[in-house]
């Protein structure tokens, strides 16, 4: 069993453990995973994300270039606590096209935090 530690208030700082859930489930941050770090839109291949969060409130999913532009939003919803969304990426912009090969940054945006994974497209 691993329990959670919160900073204790001591002049010591000294970590001691969380012992009420409900503390431990709101104190943690949404978490964000992505399935791969390159791929190759042309033999078929997505990137696959899966994130979830411990508040409800607006998540946007987005995809940007290295430069900071939005090339895609892949999700904006009201998040409800205890789901877990999916997206998937197949390397498109918003109107459609196929972009081109490069590192790309895919942004969750969710309870004021913002949570950034790099994915390589490969042509």
């Amino acid at each position: 069993l691993i329990v959670p530690f919160q900073a204790s208030a001591s002049a010591a700082n000294i970590a001691t453990p969380v012992t009420d859930l409900e503390t431990v489930l709101v104190s943690y941050p949404p978490f964000f995973q992505v399935t791969r770090n390159t791929f190759n839109p042309l033999t078929g291949d997505t990137v696959g994300m899966r994130f979830a969060g411990s508040k409800e409130g607006q998540a946007h999913l987005s995809v940007y270039n290295a430069a900071g532009e939005l090339i895609v939003r892949l999700a904006s919803l009201d998040y409800v606590v205890g789901t877990v969304v999916t997206r998937t990426w197949d390397g498109r912009n918003q109107n459609g096209d196929p972009v081109a090969s490069g590192v790309y940054l895919l942004s969750l945006e969710m309870q004021s935090l913002v949570l950034t994974r790099r994915v390589g497209v490969l042509r």
